[in-house]
């Protein structure tokens, strides 16, 4: 586990799930270095997804540049009961399947920045933003030739919009 102040160096992290309320309600993520990371898959799978108030302070400030994978990067962090606002999260990782699978309650700016090859965006967006008040948009850049599949991604009843195109 990686707490507020850490830094970890290494090229797979797993922050893994936590329901406890009292260390979620303190969890800062503008306090945790991920910058080296290159594979971040499932790095906040279903973290807080129980915890009432439980907010995502910084989450938007993580620096993902260097990561190539974001494999259930985000998965089922909200039920859909309370709202997560997970601000803008700039995306360069060309694995981005399954990043927000089932994150029914959540709302925010992706900002995609790479083409995901084709195998690397299955899911991203299914069972995401399905609750009363939720909406992901996903912004893209040129080299981002396939937004229309992964936007494609999301369920019928999913509210992830087609953003706009922005510089690289």
């Amino acid at each position: 586990v990686i707490g507020p102040g850490e830094v970890c160096t290494h090229s797979y992290f797993l922050i893994g799930s936590f329901d406890d309320k009292e260390y979620a309600d303190n969890f800062d993520f503008k306090n945790v270095d991920i910058s080296s990371g290159k594979n971040l898959s499932s790095m906040f799978a279903f973290i807080g997804s129980e915890a009432e108030e439980w907010s995502f302070t910084g989450l938007d400030q993580l620096d993902l540049r260097n990561a190539t994978s974001l494999y259930s990067f985000l998965h089922g962090i909200s039920d859909g009961d309370y709202i997560r606002d997970i601000g803008t999260l700039n995306i360069y990782g060309t694995d981005i399947s399954s990043m927000l699978f089932g994150c029914s309650g959540i709302k925010g700016t992706i900002n995609i920045y790479n083409n995901p090859s084709d195998y690397g965006y299955g899911r991203s967006f299914e069972y995401t933003a399905t609750a009363p008040g939720s909406e992901i948009i996903v912004n893209y850049t040129a080299d981002v030739t396939n937004i229309d599949n992964i936007i494609n991604t999301k369920s019928s009843n999913s509210n992830v919009i087609k953003g706009e195109l922005i510089n690289n």
